[in-house]
């Protein structure tokens, strides 16, 4: 991986879709809507001996990675964002004889533990590598609909953040010399092609130049970082370009790239002379194919929002100004005395501090808004949007991306303002249980990401 400073506007986000929380997988679908941003969050704790001022050590405790999620609503993101803060959507097929749209419900149960969705995030670029984090989760997650744009926004939490690590996709292989050679060389075969003669004194340069003049690898298509391991924690870390492979604990990762990124590679063959000791070959990382997810962004322009008292009765709003909803604290870290795990063992499910607010003209309906915030009565709350782009087409019937959002919801407080020279009223709501809706919120989401990716 190239040594050098990182743009942040050449990095990308890749999330795999964990079988078993908190171990990580590669991942191999990228986001282009959301931009996930991972920091560490250690835990020091500062010692001080007796008889000094100041403190004098410190003890490293739990760590664990939080991350500031951001972007335009997409409504393919929207799946997995979903799926990790409210709960797993139920995947069915809407029109029953189609095979690409795929509709996702979710219906938070009102007192039993949800399944949500854990991800592996990886954030960096193919030729610098990045940062990993697995077991991420989003406990808190917010939805803005306005005029000219409609966001989403939250923060993400993960087990230890690692850097340094190459995003998934691109074929690593690796090399290193066992034992002390004093004398020889060594080649490096691809299938039927086989590499010059190499010194067992090489820096990644050379041994770069070597694979790259393969007629089956070609110029371009490689990249030969050295490591060396760290002196306290054994981590390889990135070594100076002069590094020798046989430098002690020198390993040398040999990556594909430009043609033959994101593939399978045929793994190389060492053959040496070398007087004692010899080159191991091992396999760092698969290629594979990056799945690229559509950034299907939800158009401000097809939102609708309607209220009522009723599900079959509601209404349109044509006063809206802005509209906001909040999923907040659903979860919480749980953390033990285990010297087999750095970070936290599991999130636990708590009650979220389920939130919003509309902000409308202040008409005649603000004067009903405010009556039925007096009153305490139950409304619902129900926004929609759709995307000009066809999924399928069954029957003359046209499947867009699009999402349903239902809310049962209460009034507590009103706040006068103005909006564009407009006098407004915002009002603030919490959800609540609600037997017709079966539970606070329900919602569809319906794409072209099949059922067995979520």
């Amino acid at each position: 991986m190239l040594n050098q400073p990182r743009p942040s506007v050449f990095e990308t986000v890749q999330i795999g879709v964990e079988a078993t929380p908190g171990t990580a997988v590669p991942a191999l679908i990228r986001l282009q809507g959301t931009d996930i941003k991972p920091k560490p969050v250690p835990k020091i704790k500062p010692v001080r001996a007796a008889g000094n001022k100041f403190n004098t050590a410190s003890v490293a405790g739990r760590e664990y990675t939080e991350a500031p999620v951001s972007g335009d609503q997409s409504f393919t993101d929207l799946c997995f964002l979903f799926n990790m803060n409210i709960c797993k959507g139920v995947a069915s097929l809407p029109n029953g004889n189609g095979t690409l749209t795929v509709r996702r419900t979710y219906t938070p149960h009102p007192y039993l533990p949800e399944v949500f969705t854990t991800l592996t995030v990886q954030r960096g670029n193919a030729l610098q590598g990045g940062k990993q984090f697995p077991y991420g989760i989003m406990p808190d997650m917010t939805q803005t609909w306005a005029e000219d744009e409609c966001k989403v926004s939250g923060t993400m939490w993960g087990r230890k953040l690692d850097k340094g690590v190459p995003m998934s996709g691109d074929a690593i292989q690796t090399i290193h010399v066992t034992g002390v050679p004093t004398t020889g060389t060594f080649t490096l075969a691809h299938g039927a092609d086989t590499s010059a003669v190499i010194a067992f004194t090489a820096t990644a340069a050379t041994v770069q130049a070597a694979v790259a003049a393969l007629a089956s690898v070609g110029a371009g298509n490689v990249m030969v970082t050295p490591y060396l391991p760290d002196a306290e924690t054994g981590k390889l870390l990135q070594a100076p370009a002069n590094t020798a492979l046989n430098a002690a604990g020198a390993v040398f990762y040999i990556q594909f790239i430009g043609a033959m990124s994101e593939m399978v590679v045929t793994t190389l063959v060492a053959a040496d002379t070398f007087d004692t000791g010899d080159v191991a070959v091992a396999v760092l990382q698969v290629g594979a194919a990056v799945t690229v997810l559509p950034q299907i962004v939800v158009p401000p322009l097809s939102v609708g929002v309607f209220i009522g008292k009723a599900l079959n009765t509601l209404v349109q709003l044509n006063n809206l100004n802005a509209a906001e909803a909040m999923m907040n604290q659903r979860e919480v870290l749980q953390n033990v005395i285990d010297n087999r795990n750095l970070s936290f063992r599991q999130p636990i499910e708590k009650a979220p501090t389920f939130t919003g607010s509309i902000t409308v003209d202040d008409d005649s309906d603000a004067v009903a808004y405010l009556e039925s915030l007096r009153t305490g009565e139950t409304l619902y709350l129900q926004i929609v949007a759709q995307s000009e782009e066809i999924i399928e087409t069954i029957a003359n019937v046209n499947y867009h991306h699009n999402y349903v959002q239902t809310y049962a919801i209460r009034f507590d407080t009103s706040e006068d303002g103005t909006t564009n020279e407009y006098e407004t009223s915002k009002f603030a709501w919490f959800g609540v249980n609600d037997a017709a809706l079966g539970g606070a919120f329900s919602a569809t989401i319906d794409t072209n990401i099949a059922a067995n990716v979520l």
